[in-house]
């Protein structure tokens, strides 16, 4: 049985997109993955280990508990998300291993701890690393607080630590079925099912609890944002493994009941085509969906074509665009003339490169506080140097006013150039000779990639009132990436201000089905049913705002207003009340406040 299931889970396994294409591009999953195996390899072995139990056996289980201590330490520096784990492998060893009343707890679990602090030094990497001022040295990590900050992560703490908001769950499990079908088949999802009802029908309660410390940690925390299959790997390894406990099931264990042999023979030949048959087409289809994606930085060949026109000894600001410019100055030594910046350099200087001469010998940074550095760095350098902008929509307004648009990167003017039909046009033509328009790219991370500068662009033609312009913008990007929240919200937007208001409705409805865990074009849709005088429909949508962001003041305002409207005193009063709590001083909202008051006396 074991055999058999093994062989059979690592098939299905290998050729899976789950693993093929995280396998193409440098990232932690992969590694992750290794240890999420291992953890079960040793789990089963020390969980499961056998009749008559010696010392001698004892002590190389004891010794399997402290490789596994070590793994999971060193497995961190990984991905931190196997944090998760601890408190299910504590839990194992104390309650299923130890027999709490058999051992020394102290001593045993001071020796895991140990074990563990070993395998989580890996950590001390990155202070030794920093000091050598590497080129990626993000945080600066050579402080304890610096090297805290970076350990957990602290840029993005808020996030993690985020409750999902309406139907985003039934809308992540959607999608998790999604990855599972496109992994292993329906075949295969029913064979997971099979594995899994065999085990509760033995009730093989050590194993379904080994399962379920690798599914669930990395499934609830992930399933609530991620929308790639890479979150999900260590769940993929549990449903390979039903798979291969189901496929014993139904062609050892079922086989074994029928009486005739001519009938189980009949059996097991159709079963085995048909399981031929469809894990070849899934396996060739993988293998077809997988074989242009060898080249991870496929977005290098845009890279180039974006900076081959720009003069010697520019600056770049990049947002998006930093690994790949990096990729080809650092790796390729492409343009090693240009100064790549990082945009998040500016904003949160703790979290990433820090600005430093020894590391930008060719630009002045001025020795300013973090308030000043953006304005001072361009007032020290953009006379020596041209410098040139990414397009990143909301961080446009940094340098909204000194914008060129040149193609999918911006020029820098100090002197705030109009923007006029002839700069227009010089913007497109360059913007078509460095992207396809005709052909949508054909790897998602170029895609991305694209879509995001072309939708930047599109925000600064916006915030000009260029409506039309911003308009073919955002169609190109809906072009790039198709169905994406974010593109519909902004050509819902832009259609808006173009007074096309059912047009506009109709992409701002598609834009909350496609991403129903954001406001805006909640709030947006509000706007629109309010200059229409439609109060009930805005009503609505404004208290749909207020469940994303309870302070949202627009809309504590707009709902304050039409609750007065409809004579609905005490409930007005209550949104006003609400606005002053947030900003006491706002004259407006103390007026309506104070009349509210007056008509209740």
């Amino acid at each position: 049985m074991i055999s058999w299931i093994g062989f059979f889970t690592a098939l299905v396994f290998s050729f899976s997109n789950a693993l093929w294409e995280n396998s193409n591009v440098p990232e932690v999953y992969t590694l992750q993955n290794f240890f999420t195996a291992l953890f079960i390899l040793i789990f089963i072995q020390v969980l499961f280990p056998g009749p008559n139990l010696s010392d001698s056996k004892r002590m190389k289980l004891f010794q399997g508990f402290l490789a596994l201590s070590f793994l999971y330490g060193l497995s961190l520096g990984a991905h931190a998300i196997l944090i998760l784990y601890l408190p299910f492998f504590f839990f194992a060893v104390y309650f299923i291993w130890m027999k709490p009343a058999s051992m020394d707890v102290v001593k045993t679990y001071s020796l895991l701890f140990f074990f563990f602090l070993v395998g989580f030094s890996i950590y001390l990497y990155l202070p030794i690393r920093s000091v050598q001022n590497p080129y990626y040295d993000w945080g600066n990590p050579e402080t304890f607080d610096s090297l805290m900050r970076h350990v957990s992560d602290r840029k993005d703490a808020s996030f993690h630590t985020s409750i999902p908001q309406n139907s985003i769950l039934l809308r992540q499990f959607s999608l998790y079925l999604n990855f599972c079908l496109d992994h292993f088949s329906w075949i295969g999802v029913i064979l997971g099912l099979i594995g899994l009802f065999y085990l509760f029908a033995r009730r093989e309660k050590a194993l379904l609890g080994i399962f379920a410390i690798v599914f669930f940690p990395p499934f609830l925390f992930f399933i609530r944002y991620w929308g790639e299959s890479s979150a999900f790997i260590p769940t993929f390894l549990v449903v390979n493994l039903l798979m291969g406990i189901g496929s014993w099931t139904i062609f050892i264990g079922i086989q074994d009941r029928l009486a005739e042999y001519r009938l189980k023979n009949v059996y097991l030949t159709s079963l085995s085509v048909l399981f031929v048959a469809q894990f070849f087409f899934l396996f060739s289809n993988h293998f077809l969906h997988q074989k242009d994606k060898a080249n991870y930085w496929s977005t290098r060949e845009i890279m180039k074509r974006v900076v081959y026109d720009l003069p010697p000894n520019a600056v770049v600001f990049t947002l998006h665009t930093w690994f790949g410019l990096n990729y080809l100055q650092q790796s390729e030594g492409y343009r090693p003339d240009i100064t790549v910046l990082s945009i998040s350099s500016f904003l949160a200087p703790d979290f990433f490169t820090k600005l430093e001469s020894s590391r930008f010998p060719n630009i002045v940074i001025p020795v300013v506080s973090q308030e000043e550095l953006g304005p001072a760095f361009l007032t020290q350098n953009v006379y020596r140097r041209p410098i040139y902008w990414e397009p990143t929509g909301e961080r446009n307004y940094l340098v909204e006013k000194y914008l060129a648009p040149e193609g999918l990167l911006f020029r820098i003017d100090p002197t705030s150039p109009e923007i006029n039909q002839e700069v227009i046009q010089r913007h497109l033509s360059n913007l078509s000779r460095q992207i396809d328009l005709e052909k949508a790219p054909d790897n998602k991370e170029e895609g991305i990639i694209v879509a995001e500068m072309i939708a930047g662009a599109g925000s600064f033609f916006l915030e000009k009132h260029l409506y039309e312009v911003a308009l073919g913008h955002f169609k190109l990007a809906d072009a790039v990436l198709p169905n994406q929240g974010e593109y519909l919200n902004l050509l819902g937007i832009t259609y808006a201000y173009l007074k096309n208001d059912q047009v506009a409705e109709e992409f701002l409805i598609r834009s909350i089905t496609a991403n129903p865990n954001s406001f805006q074009p909640y709030l947006n849709l509000a706007e629109i049913y309010l200059s229409k005088d439609q109060s009930e429909k805005a009503e609505t949508y404004f208290k749909k705002v207020l469940s994303f962001s309870p302070n949202h003041i627009r809309s504590l305002s707009s709902l304050g207003k039409i609750s007065t409207e409809k004579g609905e005193s005490a409930q007005a009063l209550n949104y006003f009340q609400r606005i002053l709590k947030i900003n006491p001083n706002d004259e407006e909202t103390k007026i309506e406040v104070d009349r509210l008051l007056a008509e209740k006396l």
